[in-house]
């Protein structure tokens, strides 16, 4: 095991490491063949951010976890076209909630070596922060409270592994430097960094919060949920992921995936590549490494889908901007 350094820093962006280990890679990818084998239910700074969600649109068309199954979703309603647009949406009190999960499994490698894809050091942010920075902030723009859960997945407390915890002292975070302060705040605990890549909790957790917002959808309440997954790698059951975000398609949910690192992510390219809503579902996947030295440009690819999701969404329930 790997234990880090005790002391700790403030707002630097510094990654201090106190107890986290990286658990056996062999251990890791057993338990990862155990799970996919089981039937059980898929259980810059901000001036530079000048990017918006309806400068997004413009460049295309105008166009308890527990308790949340695939069976609890409503079907999608045919949708009818309307003159409607994002922005119509933006100007008559959208709402938009942003969850953040974050990939805390062994294959990011031991935090406290650089080259890793935790490690951090004063004045430099890695890529999950950079990531996280530059597609929150043009999220944040559009909610009302900037009060932000963050998740954590993967990594082993108590000797169990956690495929959803919280971040942080709080259930949400004020803001998008709220979130990297959470974030932050996991490498000062007593924790190992684990697997398998399991995101079926915290996209079951994001519906939780959507099936909420979609029960009280109206001409005078339009929220809409947008999900912020970061990972290194590949989810151990990709048809189960699949469809269960299919399965959600009829709630005010978009789920979109970051992927950091140098893993393969053909596959998950492919289902985001899909064009048929009914068979991708909400679902977005970029890849870090193609566009980290263009904050703007990795938030509009990331979003790129957002807008019309987020019409399509209200137009299917003839919700109209006011």
């Amino acid at each position: 095991s790997v234990r880090g350094p005790s002391s700790s820093c403030e707002i630097t962006g510094k990654v201090s490491v106190v107890t986290a280990r990286v658990e056996n890679t062999e251990d890791v990818w057993n338990r990862s063949r155990q799970f996919a084998s089981c039937d059980d239910d898929a259980d810059s700074d901000a001036e530079a951010m000048d990017d918006s969600l309806e400068e997004i649109e413009s460049r295309g068309n105008d166009s308890s976890i527990s308790s949340v199954t695939m069976s609890t979703v409503v079907p999608d309603i045919p949708r009818r076209p309307k003159n409607a647009k994002f922005t119509d949406y933006a100007s008559s009190g959208l709402d938009i909630d942003l969850c953040v999960a974050i990939d805390f499994t062994s294959s990011n490698g031991n935090p406290r070596e650089p080259g890793t894809l935790h490690f951090s050091m004063e004045g430099m942010m890695n890529d999950y922060e950079e990531a996280i920075k530059a597609i929150g902030t043009t999220i944040s723009k559009y909610s009302l409270s900037k009060r932000f859960p963050v998740w954590g997945f993967g990594a082993k407390y108590d000797g169990m592994v956690r495929h959803i915890f919280q971040c942080g002292n709080a259930p949400e975070a004020n803001g998008v430097e709220g979130v990297l302060d959470a974030y932050r705040s996991v490498f000062e605990s007593d924790f190992i960094m684990s697997g398998p890549t399991v995101i079926d909790l915290v996209i079951k957790k994001a519906a939780s919060r959507s099936k909420r917002f979609h029960a009280a959808a109206s001409q005078s309440s339009k929220k809409y949920c947008i999900l912020l997954v970061l990972t290194d790698g590949m989810v151990s059951d990709l048809a189960s992921t699949k469809n269960l975000v299919r399965a959600f398609r009829g709630l005010p949910l978009s789920v979109v995936v970051v992927g950091i690192g140098r893993a393969d992510f053909t596959e998950m390219q492919q289902w985001s590549d899909v064009a048929d809503i009914q068979e991708r579902g909400r679902f977005t996947f970029v890849e870090f490494r193609e566009l980290q030295f263009d904050s703007k440009a990795l938030s509009r690819k990331a979003l790129e889908k957002v807008p019309h999701e987020v019409v399509g969404y209200f137009l299917d329930r003839d919700i109209l901007p006011s």
